[in-house]
């Protein structure tokens, strides 16, 4: 420092060094990676993925290198250094986070898989409230209809009174099953928007939340998967139904759907949501990667400011 190179300067170079030395890591992995976009073949929503999965990765381990640089700078020997920068990439890449996701469990339970079916079963049985039991609905349903059309037997009726019992059927079941599944998946959501809360100490949290956004393997990709297949689903349900209702005499269960009535179900064509939404669905977890980089960078530039202040004039 007494012969020319400012504290700044030298903490500059050190931090492009290690940065350096980074990417000659990374460099290869990136490298490798850009095939399976490839493969998929390359549009501009693959690309942005690509660059955001890859950005939160860089984000954080700049964020970790700027930290053991920090305590690089405070130490007093090379050996008190390496030992901090080691405890400090233990802690917050492997100790911090299996702790915030059992915080996270804890704080938000998810209910057991005999839980679940069990409550699934309550509501398929009882309806939404608990007090109206499938056979009585369909029993006030059926009477409806008869007094409706006013005629005492459902054979009676200008359709066939199984199909439209089935599809009643299924609506209730869609009840039930929205109530249950949009409890449990409000319950996974509330527990990363709790562990999000974490990744300003914690910044591997946010990085996994939105590389896996990008990857589209977290859990609002496979909600949204999930609820278009089942959008899908119902809407094919309702078609087959809907051809027993009007096309099968009463008491019909031999006939079988026609190529017309399959060709009415159109094949599921599914679209994933694009990068702008996976982005906004992880938004505080991006706010929290940023916020943890930042203070990183503040800690690092202290650290320089006080080896200036000691370094020899």
């Amino acid at each position: 420092l007494a012969l020319g190179p400012s504290a700044w300067t030298i903490g500059l170079g050190k931090a492009l060094g290690a940065g350096a030395a980074l990417a000659v890591v990374l460099g290869p992995v990136v490298l490798l990676s850009v095939i399976p976009v490839l493969l998929a073949g390359p549009t501009g929503a693959a690309w942005a993925r690509f660059a955001g999965f890859w950005a939160a990765w860089v984000i954080l381990f700049a964020t970790l290198l700027l930290v053991s640089l920090a305590l690089s700078a405070w130490a007093r020997t090379q050996r008190s250094a390496f030992a901090a920068a080691l405890a400090v990439w233990l802690a917050v890449a492997v100790a911090a986070p299996r702790l915030v996701t059992m915080a996270g469990v804890a704080r938000h339970p998810w209910p057991t898989r005999a839980a679940f079916a069990a409550e699934v079963t309550r509501a398929l049985e009882g309806g939404p409230d608990g007090h109206d039991s499938s056979d009585a609905r369909l029993a006030r349903k059926k009477q409806e209809l008869l007094t409706r059309y006013g005629v005492s037997r459902t054979e009676e009726l200008p359709f066939n009174f199984d199909g439209w019992s089935l599809q009643e059927g299924e609506e209730h079941g869609n009840v039930a099953f929205d109530a249950a599944f949009g409890a449990l998946w409000a319950k996974v959501d509330a527990e990363r928007r709790f562990e999000s809360a974490f990744g300003v100490l914690v910044p591997t949290v946010p990085a996994r939340d939105l590389s896996m956004a990008f990857a589209g393997t977290d859990f609002h990709h496979h909600e949204h998967f999930a609820r278009a297949a089942e959008a899908w689903r119902r809407s094919m349900v309702r078609t087959m139904n809907e051809a027993m209702t009007w096309g099968w005499k009463p008491g019909d269960w031999e006939s079988v759907a026609g190529r017309a009535t399959w060709e009415k179900v159109p094949p599921l064509a599914y679209e994933p949501p694009p990068p702008s939404a996976a982005l906004r669905a992880v938004g505080s977890s991006a706010w929290a990667l940023a916020a943890s980089f930042f203070a990183a960078l503040a800690l690092y530039a202290s650290a320089c400011r006080r080896f200036a202040r000691g370094a020899p004039r």
